[in-house]
């Protein structure tokens, strides 16, 4: 009967400012031993589960179309602009959800309310050990706080705020792609489940 895997010893190799390589040794689920290289965290907070979360921000105004706010930027592993969703680190003493909200204050100049915290989920499984919740965040764009805003601007990083249309999500990701512009996986299983709630709505029933 197999085992469950059981860890040796974990380390790391080389370690930057954010980011390690580190090596893990284990025993696998058979009883052989076994390495894996992958990239470590070097802290998490005391107050999450998770090290980062993803912003699934809804960007609601009057009179127009409720919109998912992206990220367009350079990616430079990928040599490529991508469109993903806003990002960030959890930080110490800090809950996911806070996480979010700062985040997206802090990139977009935005400020919205938590509306779903999702499950505690792999970032990368064969790559790194990050774990990760996507925190869906509505942004009430007729507050007064929430008009006339510009995109804060990061030193080194070059970023475009790009609001989409939900209900035209997947035809201007497409859109996007013909312009040689690499979209996140996460935003596209996003537009994939949107596309499949659709058609299950319109379905005659059997």
């Amino acid at each position: 009967m197999a085992n469950n895997p059981q860890i040796i010893k974990d380390d790391v190799i080389c370690a930057g400012s954010k980011l390690s390589l580190a090596r893990l040794s284990f025993k696998d689920s058979l009883g052989s031993k076994r390495s894996w290289e992958y990239v470590k965290r070097p802290e998490r907070s005391e107050n999450s589960d998770v090290d980062c979360v993803v912003i699934v921000a809804v960007l609601k105004r009057p009179l127009m179309f409720d919109c998912l706010l992206l990220l367009k930027q350079y990616r430079p592993p990928l040599r490529s602009y991508t469109l993903e969703f806003p990002v960030g680190i959890v930080e110490v003493n800090e809950r996911a959800e806070e996480a979010a909200l700062r985040e997206l204050r802090e990139v977009t100049g935005y400020q919205g309310s938590v509306r779903n915290i999702g499950l505690v989920t792999a970032l990368d499984a064969g790559i790194s050990d990050y774990r990760v919740r996507l925190i869906t965040v509505e942004i009430n764009g007729g507050e007064e706080h929430n008009k006339h805003i510009r995109l804060q601007h990061h030193e080194g990083v070059n970023m475009e705020m790009i609001p989409l249309p939900i209900a035209e999500l997947r035809d201007r990701l497409c859109d996007y792609v013909n312009d040689g512009v690499i979209i996140d996986s996460r935003v596209e299983m996003f537009a994939m489940g949107l596309g499949a709630n659709a058609r299950a709505l319109t379905s005659p029933a059997i």
